[in-house]
């Protein structure tokens, strides 16, 4: 089923890109006829067949333009169906997997695969470290690159704003942003537990809050304010890269709140579906 998916992903966006490129060349083609004169031309004067063919397509030059028009309209339709359907292929591998890793956990938002693009020299996202709208970027550059999350397994929180910035400096953060920097898989388990009693004391949050950072690669102030706003805070995380083209397009985040829940066999298992994600990313 999934074989056959890929196959008919794959002719439609060929099919429809092919619209494109061909109404796109054509239609330049045909608007490069109106400047000759074929009256004029010495090229022309000789050769009466491809006089002839010229000014035909001069006479018929609106009726062509509509044409391309329709065809354009058609692969713009054709692709973005074809990009839909490939996010609700690439949607449906998510939950599954999460279902096959957690199988005995209801509570499917402790339990989570998540999937980040690379977003490169972004402009508008504002960074964690940011104190006020006026300053939304914090302490990060101008155009910096994010991995910024697009899907998420489950249905109690299927979105997320939590993102990370990712440079060509030291300036990778958290799992995520290590495994696309090292441009391998990256796994970390048995994480501070931040929800503990401990946590009430002053000398052990700090203790924890700091380990934790240094664990998952973000800094102390950034695991801080996760905590202040209350959020889902992991205790095993596992993150490996998405190649499209031979391109890193991502990463591929899987976090559980449990310290011990990634097994080497859904690690494994992880491969297999990193792999087919980018073979379904290509078709878009």
């Amino acid at each position: 089923m999934l074989r056959t998916s890929l196959a008919v992903y794959g002719w439609l966006n060929w099919a429809a890109r092919g619209y494109q490129r061909a109404s796109s060349y054509i239609a330049s083609s045909c608007g490069l006829f109106v400047l000759i004169d074929t009256e004029e031309s010495e090229f022309l004067s000789t050769r009466p067949i491809i006089t002839k063919f010229v000014q035909e397509i001069q006479n018929n030059m609106f009726i062509l333009f509509c044409i391309f028009l329709v065809l354009a309209v058609i692969a713009h339709i054709l692709t973005k169906k074809t990009s839909l359907d490939v996010w609700k292929e690439i949607k449906f591998i998510l939950d599954r997997y999460q279902e096959k890793c957690f199988p005995d956990n209801k509570e499917k938002d402790l339990h989570r695969v998540t999937l980040f693009r690379l977003e490169k020299r972004s402009l508008f996202r504002r960074h964690w470290s940011s104190k006020s709208w006026l300053n939304f970027r914090g302490h990060c550059r101008l155009f910096s690159n994010f991995l910024v999350p697009v899907l998420r397994s489950g249905h109690i929180n299927g979105k997320s704003n939590t993102f990370f910035q990712v440079g060509s400096d030291q300036n990778y953060e958290g799992v995520a942003g290590l495994a696309f920097r090292q441009k391998s898989q990256v796994t970390v388990k048995n994480l501070p537990d931040l929800s503990s009693p401990l946590m009430e004391k002053v000398k052990d949050r700090k203790r924890l809050i700091t380990e934790y950072a240094q664990q998952t690669n973000c800094k102390r102030e950034m695991i801080e304010k996760w905590v202040g706003l209350g959020k889902t805070v992991p205790r095993s995380i596992a993150a490996t890269p998405v190649e499209v083209n031979g391109q890193i397009w991502g990463v591929l985040v899987l976090d559980s709140t449990s310290p011990e829940t990634l097994s080497a066999e859904s690690v494994s298992d992880y491969t297999v579906v990193i792999a087919v994600i980018g073979k379904l990313l290509e078709r878009m």
